[in-house]
């Protein structure tokens, strides 16, 4: 099953158990129109992989495994990814690294999933507020490959254990 039908079940019946047995609750956005595609500046439009613009066409952003804004993650839309990405360039300022756009929130924590380009790869990374952006640590290469593997844990985030 590819993660555009584990996401279309997730959201058809919203509330789920995650990897804890707890209840929670998963929703999508409609999908990007082409003008919101387009909406988004060419600086970030380069650093965002394929399969993540595919994903925006389905959904503009989601919600999976929101337990009560505790814990979860929010996938930003063409309208979030530029303005959640420049929150934490000023967070760091000099430390920053302009080669990470960040796509996702993880709810509770004060984290982030983003993408760093290298070497024409976009990896998937832990953005890890606590630690400086050289830091951060690859979870994945894809984002596809990144979508399965959190699905598949029920929301856990399976890359810290």
């Amino acid at each position: 099953m590819t993660y555009y039908q584990k996401l279309a079940h997730l959201f058809s019946t919203k509330n789920h158990l995650n990897s804890e047995g707890q209840l929670t609750i998963s929703f999508g956005k409609t999908g990007a129109s082409s003008d919101e595609i387009e909406s988004i500046s060419s600086t970030i439009m380069e650093l965002i992989p394929k399969d993540y613009i595919d994903f925006l066409k389905c959904w503009n952003g989601c919600t999976l495994y929101d337990l009560e804004g505790q814990a979860g993650f929010q996938f930003f839309g063409t309208n979030e990814i530029e303005f959640e990405t420049n929150n934490f360039k000023d967070i760091y300022e000099s430390d920053w690294d302009e080669s990470i756009i960040l796509f996702c929130s993880v709810l509770g924590s004060g984290d982030y999933i983003g993408f760093r380009i290298k070497s024409n790869s976009h990896d998937v990374i832990d953005c890890c507020h606590d630690d400086r952006p050289q830091d951060w640590s690859v979870i994945t290469n894809t984002f596809t490959d990144f979508i399965n593997q959190l699905l598949d844990a029920k929301g856990t985030s399976f890359w810290l254990y």
